[in-house]
């Protein structure tokens, strides 16, 4: 199992890079205003597609396996999922979702409730910015004090 997924991990790794590669440095043609389109652009996001709907996919699974194989840390991996659970939803009570006064803007994506859940996201990032960054400190000095 763990030859399969290492050579399925070859195997994108190698993909990526050829089709990077033919990005930059594979055929262009000039748009009308003068900017430069890669005629791999398509295959490109086609991959980046599939890419990120195996990594979603993988996401589901290999959790649900590791519940089945190891039931005893399934109340602690309950707890973690309803702690994100009520961190996501003080982050979507303090967002605000007001509709932004944009000029020359007619677009549909200045409307309260995704800029609300903009707004959440943002929150969550920071939060998760800040947790990394106390991590990282709380690491180091305990690194010194032990």
């Amino acid at each position: 199992m763990i030859r399969l997924a290492k050579f399925l991990y070859y195997i994108l790794i190698a993909a990526a890079v050829v089709i990077g590669l033919l990005f930059y440095l594979g055929p262009a043609k000039y748009t009308p205003q003068g900017n430069i389109d890669p005629q791999i652009t398509s295959l490109a996001l086609k991959y980046t597609y599939l890419v990120i709907i195996l990594a979603v996919v993988l996401a589901i699974i290999f959790p649900i396996l590791h519940v089945v194989s190891n039931p005893k840390n399934l109340v602690r991996n309950l707890i973690v999922v309803i702690g994100l659970a009520i961190v996501t939803g003080i982050c979507y009570y303090f967002a605000k979702g007001d509709v932004l006064p944009l000029l020359n803007y007619a677009g549909s994506d200045n409307v309260p409730w995704v800029l609300k859940l903009v707004d959440t996201g943002l929150f969550l990032m920071y939060i998760a910015f800040a947790g990394a960054l106390l991590a990282i400190v709380y690491s180091e000095i305990r690194r010194y004090l032990i």
